[in-house]
């Protein structure tokens, strides 16, 4: 199952939003990617799309209070999505929700909606695979075999625990992978090991600490235990091992091969915790180990989004009150830094620090005064030569950026002037 489209009609922050995961061929996209403040609902997003695919016992665990799904001064909310089966067949499924409905009334008025999918996700448990990580995800401690992950009873709705409750916990890798060199399972211990090594560069998996319970592995530091690795490997691990887990869980063929594994992904803050360095690998090294997974993520971060191809990122603003969401327009991976950030994707009007854009507009606001003081044309006259030596930098390529030379050409005509 694969996700086609998603309509959200007063849910919490959004009045009326829709977003396509189609491509220009009318193929389902492999990646999309969210952009926005923080405010803006991409979080809600993704329980949404969590909440409607879930199927009605999850749904009975991840609505919470159904009131508070619904839009400030509204009578009602409805999520809708379109799902493609992997029989290529297009099904839609609705949830609406009033604000006098207990959780039982929710699935109760929806039935006829959620029958296909609750019989599709008990005769084909592997085709409907959906796991979802919040951005407070996090490992349980080590060595807590006994430890629940959630306060959620369904297995689907334990698959995007971290999602909806900030308290939930991963599956801890230590004890399941400890597990499965018990039983002797080779192959799948493996596949684990390749995968760590790979994602969380710069340390290997070296070995199993059996006395002790612990993953161990080689940094450049040494051998450290797993609990003892940095704040960005762990929230690597958390979801990585977790995934690999429920993945091992849900399909048999797939505890062997479980890359080849098929599902939805989920990932708030998919670049949490993680250095620039890493993060403008990250989108390639996931395509390389799970290429057959649709991933629907958010982010903050230029790194991650200028890993996205055209179609793929989309970024939420608000005007007057009310949030859009826009495709971005071009290819994300075919542009530089500096014109990202400056794209209406995320707002900037200048790629420049904060203090330098402060000097040039008291630089502005001096150099248009009709009288000025001898202590004003001193700092003038300070802030001309400060600025005129400051680097163009990459900002000379782009019209966004035209302004800031024109500014620059200025006051170099200026004081070619003034010694004339």
């Amino acid at each position: 199952m694969f996700l086609k489209s998603i309509h959200l009609n007063n849910v919490k922050c959004f009045s009326d939003i829709a977003l396509s995961y189609e491509d220009e061929n009318g193929d389902i996209r492999k990646w999309t990617l969210l952009l926005a403040e923080n405010g803006m609902g991409k979080s809600t997003l993704l329980k949404a799309i969590a909440l409607v695919t879930g199927g009605s016992d999850a749904i009975a665990d991840l609505l919470g209070e159904p009131s508070d799904w619904i839009r400030y001064k509204t009578q009602r909310c409805e999520i809708s999505a379109v799902l493609v089966t992997t029989e290529g067949e297009e099904r839609e499924v609705r949830l609406q929700i009033a604000p006098e409905d207990t959780r039982a009334d929710v699935i109760r008025k929806n039935e006829q909606s959620l029958a296909w999918l609750d019989d599709a996700l008990n005769e084909k448990k592997r085709d409907y695979f959906v796991l979802g990580f919040g951005a407070s995800r996090h490992l349980n401690a080590a060595n807590t075999r006994r430890t629940k992950t959630s306060e959620f009873t369904n297995k689907r709705a334990q698959r995007v625990a971290t999602l909806f409750n900030p308290d939930a916990t991963t599956k801890p890798i230590d004890s399941w992978a400890m597990d499965l060199d018990y039983i002797g399972n080779g192959t799948a211990l493996e596949t684990v090991r390749k995968v760590l090594s790979n994602l969380l560069p710069e340390i290997k998996f070296h070995s199993i600490d059996k006395q002790n319970g612990h993953l161990l592995f080689e940094t450049p530091d040494g051998i450290v235990p797993l609990h003892c690795l940095s704040d960005g490997y762990l929230a690597m691990a958390a979801w990585i091992g977790d995934l690999l887990f429920q993945i091992s869980e849900v399909s048999g063929d797939a505890q062997e091969k479980p890359l080849t594994a098929k599902g939805l992904l989920l990932i708030d803050e998919v670049d949490l915790h993680l250095h620039p360095k890493r993060q403008r690998q990250l989108l390639s090294l996931l395509n390389k180990w799970l290429p057959n997974f649709q991933f629907v993520v958010t982010t903050h971060s230029p790194m991650a989004a200028q890993q996205a191809g055209e179609g793929e990122l989309h970024y939420l603003t608000r005007e007057r009150g009310k949030i859009h969401l826009y495709p971005f327009s071009g290819a994300p991976n075919t542009l530089l830094l500096h014109q990202l950030v400056m794209s209406p994707a995320f707002g900037l009007d200048t790629d420049e620090s904060k203090s330098v854009e402060d000097m040039k507009n008291r630089y502005r606001s001096l150099r248009d005064k009709a009288d000025l003081s001898s202590k004003e044309q001193a700092e003038l006259d300070k802030l001309t030569t400060v600025i005129t030596e400051l680097p163009l930098g990459g900002r000379a390529s782009m019209i966004l950026s035209e302004e800031h030379e024109q500014l620059l050409r200025k006051i170099e005509q200026e004081l070619q002037e003034g010694t004339a």
